[in-house]
């Protein structure tokens, strides 16, 4: 009876130790498949955040320039303005000057009359 039990228990034990490798085998492959669903998840998230990140700096770029054009077009209208009244003063000037300035024949006139 011994003599069989030593190959029952040789062939018992081969069994369960198939099915533990089986066991085994399957999880690894559960594994694997959970680690490759996880990749695609953070690959995802991955791009959805660069997507993000690429229509913020697109709105940060387009702010930038907007705010640069409206410096620009400030700037231009003052530099107008200045212009302007620099061109007015100079106006206002040779009005004054020509005003007090006789011309020949006035000045012909005065004499004529002195």
């Amino acid at each position: 009876m011994a003599s069989r039990r030593g190959p029952e228990l040789g062939s018992a034990t081969a069994i369960p130790s198939m099915y533990r490798e089986q066991a085994l085998q399957q999880q690894i492959m559960q594994l694997k498949q959970q680690q490759h669903l996880q990749q695609q998840i953070l690959l995802q998230q991955y791009q959805v955040q660069q997507q993000q990140l690429a229509e913020q700096h697109q709105k940060q770029l387009q702010d930038f320039l907007e705010q640069k054009k409206k410096m620009e077009e400030e700037a231009r209208a003052e530099r107008e303005r200045r212009e302007k009244e620099r061109l007015v003063a100079i106006k206002n000037k040779e009005k004054r000057e020509q005003s007090a300035v006789a011309s020949s024949e006035v000045k012909q006139k005065l004499q004529d009359l002195c």
